[in-house]
This record gives structure tokens, C-alpha cells and sequence, in this order.
């Protein structure tokens, strides 16, 4: 195949232009080896060998940089190996290397996003967010609804433990609170001490009236 144009990329690279093929980006060591030049020709074979081994193997190792410091997006990925000059088949293999091996998760991803910016931003923000950094809608609100569940069994759980533990407080302290001449003076007692342990006020009170209603 006849190459059009040869091209410096960056500072380092050069950008191969041919008839029907994609641009190859490559050192200028790798254009010397299979003697690429302008007006010049490279065969079918050592186009796939570039794509499949040189750039297939450079563009992973990008991957695995950029998601070394920070959790990516499918769709962030591709975009850099695009301003990288990969071509998009070698892009296609790298992005089906992350997926295979969960270097790339979009679910786990916006699970992680919400987790961190919840407390934070509305819903809204956080969807229009997600949605920037290139994932569907659809999954996004497939998995916001995933998350907003689970939060609300988690806050459930954890209602119901410390309820138990404001009972298991009140049940030690009962037979000093029926022995006492003012037993009002004695629960608020209890109630306070749970109050500086920071339990809430509407949980304390809930526990405790139903405490004195089996008495």
C-alpha cells in the first residue's frame, strides 16, 4: 500500500499517512525499520504486524498508566488513544482488554462516582456528570437506581441496629430508673448520656417510649 505523507506528531513521533488505510503513528526508529518514507510502500503484512503488536502493545500500556492514578471511563479511554493516533482497531482491542479484565467498568464506575460525590451534588449533577465522561444514560440511571436502593437498605440496617443498641442501653440502666424516686429525672438522664454518644434525638425518644409502655 503507497504511503501519502509522512508527518511529524509531537516531538518524537511521526503520523504515517496512507490511501485506504488508517494513519499510523510510530518512532522514528520503528519508521526506519520498515523503511517507511514519503511516496514509499508498506506491505498489508507489516501494517498488521504495526497495528497488532507495536501499537496494540503501546496503546495497553497507556491504558494502564492513565488508570493508574485514577478510575477512567470506557469512553475516556478511547478518547485519549484517539489523540494519541491509535488506530481503531488497536483501540478496540485495548478497550476489550480492560472490559475482559475489569481495568475498565463503567458500572463500577459510576457506583464509585456517587459513593464520592453524593454528599456533595444533586442526583441531577451527578447524572449530567456521568454523562459527560462519555457513559449512556440508560446505564446511568440503571445503576444510580442500583445504588439509591442499596443506600436505602443501608440506612434501614443501620436504623435498626442502633435502635438495638439504645434498647440493650436502656435495659442496663432499667433498674436504676424504676428504683430511683424521680424516675423522670433518671430517664432524661439516660436519654442525655445517649444524646453525647451521638445517637439522635427522634430514635431515643422512640425506643424509650416504647420501653416504658412494657413496663
Amino acid at each position: 500500500m503507497q504511503i501519502i505523507e509522512v508527518k511529524q506528531f509531537g516531538k518524537k513521533r511521526w503520523k504515517i499517512f496512507f490511501e485506504e488505510k488508517e494513519p499510523l503513528v510510530l518512532y522514528y526508529g520503528e519508521c526506519k525499520k520498515y523503511h517507511i518514507q514519503d511516496g514509499g510502500d508498506l506491505s498489508e503484512r507489516d501494517y498488521q504486524e504495526i497495528v497488532s503488536e507495536i501499537l496494540y502493545k503501546r496503546a495497553r500500556e497507556r491504558m494502564l498508566y492513565l488508570i493508574d492514578s485514577m478510575d477512567r471511563t470506557e469512553s475516556q479511554i478511547r478518547e485519549k488513544l484517539i489523540q494519541g493516533g491509535y488506530p481503531s482497531a488497536c483501540i478496540d482491542q485495548v478497550i476489550s482488554f480492560g472490559k475482559r479484565y475489569r481495568y475498565l467498568d463503567d458500572e463500577r464506575y459510576i457506583h464509585s462516582y456517587y459513593q464520592v460525590k453524593k454528599r456533595k451534588k444533586s442526583l441531577r449533577a451527578i447524572e449530567q456528570d456521568l454523562m459527560l465522561k462519555g457513559i449512556s444514560k440508560e446505564l446511568i440511571r440503571e445503576k444510580l437506581r442500583e445504588v439509591l436502593e442499596e443506600d436505602e437498605e443501608q440506612k434501614l440496617m443501620q436504623a435498626d441496629f442502633e435502635e438495638e443498641q439504645i434498647q440493650r442501653f436502656f435495659e442496663k440502666k432499667r433498674k436504676k430508673i424504676l428504683e430511683s424516686e424521680d424516675t423522670y429525672k433518671e430517664w432524661q438522664k439516660a436519654c442525655q448520656s445517649l444524646y453525647r454518644k451521638g445517637f439522635s434525638y427522634d430514635k431515643v425518644c422512640r425506643v424509650m417510649e416504647r420501653l416504658k409502655n412494657e413496663l
